[in-house]
């Protein structure tokens, strides 16, 4: 495939972000941070809250997704975080 086209034998760029550097609590250092991902989670806590409607659940459901995280953290380096 790279006879036809020479832009398929080059890596793709990646862009991994590392929430666990610096864990100062300043403006800074929040508006460095705050990208698709920080978004995506407010998202879904926010209609995860709207579609389950349960309190024990809705905190079940987000306790999960944190050890989710811990446990991907070293596959995807920007589900390190400072808490």
């Amino acid at each position: 495939m790279h006879y036809i086209d020479s832009r398929l034998n080059t890596e793709l760029p990646t862009h991994h972000e590392y929430y666990d550097r610096n864990c100062e609590l300043n403006y800074e250092n929040i508006s460095q941070i705050t990208d698709f991902y920080f978004i995506a989670h407010l998202l879904n806590w926010f209609f995860a809250a709207l579609i389950i409607r349960d309190y024990y659940i809705l905190h079940f459901w987000s306790l999960l997704d944190e050890v989710i995280e811990l446990t991907l953290k070293d596959i995807r380096p920007n589900f390190a975080e400072c808490w």
